[in-house]
């Protein structure tokens, strides 16, 4: 136990829960916390039980060493993968087979989509990407997160429609702005 680092811990956590897909309130449940402590321990103003732990490292299928004394490296499909060991749980396929967080769906699945890859799109035309996977999202809630990710994602005024935004991938943009910078 001399090498258990909370804030190893608090990072491997808040990591393979966003390659999860799962949102706060699901992990809470699961770890049978309230929502609030779980943002206080994102925060740092709180720590994580030892029963917490033992939790967290069955639902993610890691030792508890593992979680607590060293970076977890996580595959963009973690996802798939916690479906594929918790398939006889029914309650935690429960929560992997329904729609993922926002934060996920933009960042592993809407950035790598063929119809978003090289475009630019409104939020009623993402909604649609994220149709084509079962989801249903609110318009707002989307905007709200597509702004939140500006690494990922660039925002900008529509040329015709006011108040309407369009949407592309920023890496896309970095692309082009490197191509163009270097033919100069």
């Amino acid at each position: 136990m001399a090498n258990y680092s909370k804030e190893i811990l608090q990072n491997n956590v808040f990591n393979l829960l966003r390659y999860s897909g799962i949102t706060y309130e699901q992990f809470a449940n699961i770890l049978e916390i309230s929502l609030r402590k779980l943002k206080y321990v994102k925060n740092g103003e709180s720590e994580f039980s030892i029963a917490d732990v033992s939790k967290i490292a069955i639902f993610f299928d890691k030792s508890f060493a593992e979680i607590t004394t060293k970076k977890i490296e996580v595959d963009r499909n973690f996802r798939n993968e916690l479906l594929n060991i918790h398939r006889k749980n029914v309650e935690y396929r429960k929560i992997l087979e329904d729609r993922p967080s926002i934060p996920y769906a933009i960042e592993f699945i809407l950035v790598f989509d063929p119809e978003f890859e090289n475009s630019e799109l409104e939020v009623k035309q993402i909604l649609q990407v994220f149709r084509k996977y079962g989801w249903e999202y609110r318009s707002p809630s989307v905007s709200k997160e597509l702004k939140k990710m500006k690494s990922l994602i660039l925002s900008k005024p529509h040329h015709q429609k006011k108040g309407t935004n369009l949407y592309s991938k920023a890496i896309l943009q970095q692309n082009v702005l490197n191509i163009t910078a270097s033919s100069k």
